[in-house]
């Protein structure tokens, strides 16, 4: 069984059909059909089942993706691991990081492991964890940092907490109950926000129960969002209207905070709970390199700096097993 029969393997599993995948690989379909037999006999199993119109993984088929993936996920960083141990402090890095974790923690975490670390190439993917997770399981990526909403088990996918993004109720400055509050900052009582219309963010399914929450406990009927985005520049530009509400991390909106041009909306019920975690996650048994654990420890470090710390849990002890592991 050799790595190139592995590529061609799932190069078909991923496109779904022989010519396709041998347009990808730039083989013809006769050489990628040769390869594919060749791998069936050395594994004496048929891998997919055919007929004219479909072509479908077998019961052995299934269970080589998996193995397949995390091959050549590991010989991906392998390379990338070599790279870091010749290199003298050289090497590559590929972080994949979602708006908020991208502005605020991995940003920082990025600046002081490229000071200590000057000729490290890092490459950051911007998405989010649905996007970025298929990516880091083939060997794209070496680690994932991003918001984690609805959390879900990945049997091939580890996760811990490192920090909290904080949210607040926001609105632009001309929106009415930024002009009714004032300059004393008074608070606008929770019923007073269910005559404006409200925006959801990204990833909005664990703050919609916090929303939904929180009104219910205050016998209210929780909004609906006349709006929902996945676009940071469209939340900002829709705010500035002033005439929506949106619950979002307040660190995205920091310069229009500062200026003015956006507002906090002080409410008489607690917000001050609300926090997006933000994860970090990798392969479940995959290799990491130096620089992988280098950048780790300097999320954490810049995690601890900005006082986000992370639940007492597990998740806590798992850098120093890490670490261990290598």
């Amino acid at each position: 069984m050799e790595l190139r029969q592995l590529k061609h393997f799932l190069a078909v599993v991923d496109t779904g059909s022989f010519s396709a995948a041998a347009k990808l690989l730039g083989l013809t379909q006769q050489a990628l059909s040769k390869s594919i037999a060749s791998l069936e006999d050395t594994t004496g199993v048929r891998l997919f089942d055919r007929d004219t119109r479909n072509l479908s993984l077998t019961q052995f088929g299934e269970m080589l993706a998996s193995h397949a993936r995390n091959i050549d996920a590991e010989a991906q960083q392998f390379h990338r691991h070599v790279d870091d141990v010749l290199g003298v402090k050289s090497g590559r890095l590929m972080i994949g990081a979602g708006p908020t974790a991208a502005g605020h923690i991995v940003a920082a975490a990025v600046q002081r492991l490229t000071a200590a670390r000057p000729k490290l190439r890092i490459s950051v993917i911007d998405g989010n964890t649905d996007t970025l997770t298929p990516m880091m399981l083939r060997g794209a990526l070496d680690v994932i940092v991003c918001v984690q909403d609805d959390p879900r088990d990945n049997p091939l996918v580890i996760s811990e907490v490192i920090s909290q993004e904080p949210v607040r109720l926001l609105a632009g400055a001309s929106h009415p109950l930024v002009q009714k509050n004032g300059p004393n900052q008074r608070k606008v009582k929770l019923a007073q926000t269910l005559d404006h219309p409200w925006m959801l963010g990204w990833r909005t399914a664990t703050m919609a129960k916090n929303v939904n929450a929180l009104f219910a406990a205050h016998k209210l009927k929780a909004p609906t969002a006349a709006l929902n985005t996945t676009s940071v520049t469209f939340a900002r530009a829709v705010l500035s209207h002033g005439q929506h509400l949106a619950v979002l991390p307040e660190h995205l909106f920091a310069p229009e905070l500062a200026s003015g041009a956006l507002s906090v909306i002080p409410l008489d019920a607690d917000l001050a709970t609300w926090a997006n975690p933000i994860t970090l996650s990798y392969r479940r048994n995959s290799t990491r390199s130096p620089a992988t654990m280098s950048l780790v420890t300097q999320l954490y470090a810049v995690a601890g700096d900005l006082g986000a710390k992370p639940p007492q849990n597990k998740a806590q002890k798992r850098p120093a097993k890490l670490a261990a592991r290598q």
